[in-house]
């Protein structure tokens, strides 16, 4: 009678240590479960939270592009038309503060066709023209039917001195009846006089 009562002792004392250690792994899991949420971000908020900085960023990146485009029509480079780079020392600076914000906000969230525009008209404004053509190609892959881009875009061939490109940019956006249509042709038509101006002046041996 001794010897089962012992053996019962021993197989209490084993269920006793067994039902301590699953309280002990419950009680670790409830830990790193409540560290885990408290802490860590789903993968849908640190979307969400990125697409929020992207927006700050671009934003920061208009101010300062405003900014520049003010220092820039200030300046002699500066004319209705704006195909050409800026030589403007004020309006190149934020111009490039524009840039990071821009290339910031796309890091966060490559989908910001905007963010590509207007970081392809900046580069172009500081001379910067196969990184601007790459950044306006990147919003149109992202929407082929984005005008002023296209219309951006138009610009920059001008100022790469690629007149049939700019008019293929120019008759696309006639066909989809932007009215950028027409800020293009009036470029156009600047170049051209610009030319032909360069070239009187040539045949005349004049600088």
């Amino acid at each position: 009678m001794k010897g089962i009562i012992v053996n019962m002792s021993k197989s209490l004392s084993r269920i006793l240590v067994s039902f301590s250690f699953v309280l002990i792994i419950i009680a670790a899991m409830a830990t790193s479960s409540r560290a885990f949420g408290s802490g860590d971000k789903t993968p849908e908020e640190q979307a969400a939270e990125n697409i929020n900085k992207a927006i700050g960023k671009y934003n920061n990146g208009v101010k300062h592009m405003d900014k520049a485009k003010f220092y820039d029509h200030q300046s002699d480079s500066a004319s209705a038309f704006n195909y050409r780079a800026t030589s403007q020392n004020k309006a190149i600076k934020e111009y490039d503060k524009a840039v990071k914000d821009f290339k910031d906000a796309i890091e966060m969230d490559s989908s910001m066709k905007e963010a590509f525009n207007n970081l392809g008209y900046c580069l172009r404004k500081t001379g910067k023209l196969d990184e601007s053509l790459e950044a306006y190609n990147k919003a149109l892959a992202i929407d082929s039917l984005f005008d002023l881009a296209r219309e951006y875009r138009g610009e920059l061939f001008l100022a790469m001195d690629d007149l049939e490109q700019a008019r293929t940019e120019m008759e696309f956006l006639r066909q989809m009846e932007s009215p950028y249509a027409d800020i293009l042709m009036l470029s156009i038509n600047f170049y051209i006089l610009n030319q032909a101006d360069k070239t009187m002046r040539k045949t005349h041996g004049e600088q």
